[in-house]
This record gives C-alpha cells, structure tokens and sequence, in this order.
C-alpha cells in the first residue's frame, strides 16, 4: 500500500492513479467484479488478468464520477494490456483504500468509446 494515507475521496487524477495502483498492487487486495463487467470482458476477449493489468500500471486521466455511495468515487483508469493486442482499455473502478478493495464496474476499449 502506499506510505501516505488516501486523503477522502474525490482525488484528483494523478493522486487517484497513485492510490489505485498501490491498491492494486497490495497482496491483499480484494477485486470485486459487477456482473456487468463479467459480460463485457467475456464479450471483449478478455481475462482477469487483463482486468488487474491496467489498475496495476494504468493511469486515471480524467476527473472522478460519483458512485451510489457518496463515500466513494469512480475512476477511469487506461493502458494496454498483453493481450489487448497495442489497444488500449479503460477500466471503470470504486477503490476503498481501507479495506484494500477495488470494484470494478466495467470494463471498454478506448478506440470504440
């Protein structure tokens, strides 16, 4: 996990990118997945690994969206993956830095979004 406590959330770009991949990144992580990110990796040819990939090395470029819960916040994060073939993916996440959990909502290409 990183060394500095996530400050309440919204983070800006570069700070969300910093938590997620920390969280990502930690051997505790817990990843829950929406059904309807299920479906769309399974439409896309894609794997899990794919779907940790981007959280792990990915960027968040764009300013959060609120989720249902008003502790939290959605965050785009992007980068290709091996196989997405030089593509890139965006993967739609809800981090909770507390209990080391990313949601993630869905799952889309760039190039068709």
């Amino acid at each position: 996990m990183s060394r500095r406590r996530p400050p309440p959330q919204p983070w800006k770009p570069a700070d969300a990118t910093d938590f997620i991949r920390a969280i990502a990144r930690d051997e505790n992580l817990h990843l829950a997945t929406t059904r309807h990110c299920r479906q769309r990796l399974g439409e896309r040819n894609l794997i899990t690994g794919d779907l940790l990939h981007v959280p792990r090395r990915g960027h968040v470029y764009e300013d959060p969206q609120p989720s249902t819960n008003p502790e939290f916040c959605k965050y785009g994060m992007e980068s290709t993956t091996p196989n997405s073939h030089g593509r890139c993916l965006r993967v739609v996440v809800i981090p909770d830095p507390a209990s080391r959990c990313l949601k993630a909502v869905t799952v889309m290409w760039i190039d068709e979004g």
